[in-house]
């Protein structure tokens, strides 16, 4: 459970504690695996976002705060986190056919800290605050379902829950979600697991085998936990939920063989 996940690495600033969530998960080579398959989901999602957008250019500064700090330094644990920006880095070329060797990753140890001087020194303008927030609702085709939305001001066009049920909409989804599983699959064919990122191979056949059984049962199961109305507008990302049920089963399966 993420509540009880986020508790664990708290409990890394008790000094009267010699536990330490971080180096447990370090220390295990099945259990960082839905780490890293995580963090390819946020750049995949990322990289479509800003292409829906028609945006031309990417990120070259990424940075990572609290515990997204920390887990990252789980999956990569050199200095600079080369391996993870290689992969932030080929899922930009895949995506967005921008093969820019300069993306910088960066970790802050005070989430809060960095966020305060961020707004003290923004200088916000209207136009800052009043930022749009835009998201992709996760298909991969010419269709609405496949553009970058305004939460606001695309709210006319923006399908409901329900429509999920129409026209295979929810297949768009499951698409999506194993062309991501797709890329992942190119690019471990040319970079080594264990070596890049202390991940046994074990573990990847698991997540191969599992990973595209019942894409719309978890669909569905995440459009339940999130109590969204069908008579609603679509209102975020369907492309997470079935990965969330994904991830759970994986994480479940990888600890019951951890010993074996």
């Amino acid at each position: 459970m993420a509540d009880f996940s986020s508790f664990l690495f708290s409990l890394e600033n008790d000094k009267d504690l010699i536990f330490n969530y971080t180096d447990y998960l370090k220390q295990d080579k099945k259990l960082k695996l839905p780490i890293l398959v995580f963090y390819g989901a946020i750049i995949y999602y990322s990289a479509n976002l800003l292409l829906k957008q028609g945006m031309k250019e990417i990120p070259q500064n990424i940075l990572f705060s609290g515990t997204a700090s920390k887990t990252i330094r789980i999956i990569d644990t050199k200095p600079g986190n080369p391996n993870i920006t290689d992969l932030f880095r080929y899922f930009f070329k895949r995506v967005n056919g921008i093969d820019k060797s300069q993306i910088r990753i960066a970790l802050s140890e005070n989430p809060k800290e960095i966020t305060c001087r961020g707004a003290l020194k923004a200088e916000l303008d209207e136009k800052m605050i009043n930022c749009p927030i835009v998201f992709w609702i996760g298909g991969n085709d010419d269709s609405i379902w496949s553009k970058a939305l305004d939460k606001n001001s695309d709210i006319a066009r923006t399908p409901y829950y329900r429509d999920l049920n129409l026209d295979g909409n929810k297949s768009l989804i499951e698409s999506s979600v194993n062309h991501f599983f797709n890329l992942l699959d190119d690019y471990f064919t040319s970079v080594n697991l264990e070596a890049n990122f202390g991940i046994d191979n074990s573990a990847w056949l698991t997540f191969q085998k599992m990973r595209s059984l019942n894409i719309t049962d978890f669909l569905e199961q995440g459009l339940q936990a999130f109590y969204k109305s069908p008579s609603k507008h679509i209102e975020e990302t369907l492309f997470f939920y079935p990965l969330i049920g994904i991830l759970n089963k994986l994480a479940f399966e990888l600890a019951n063989t951890a010993n074996q």
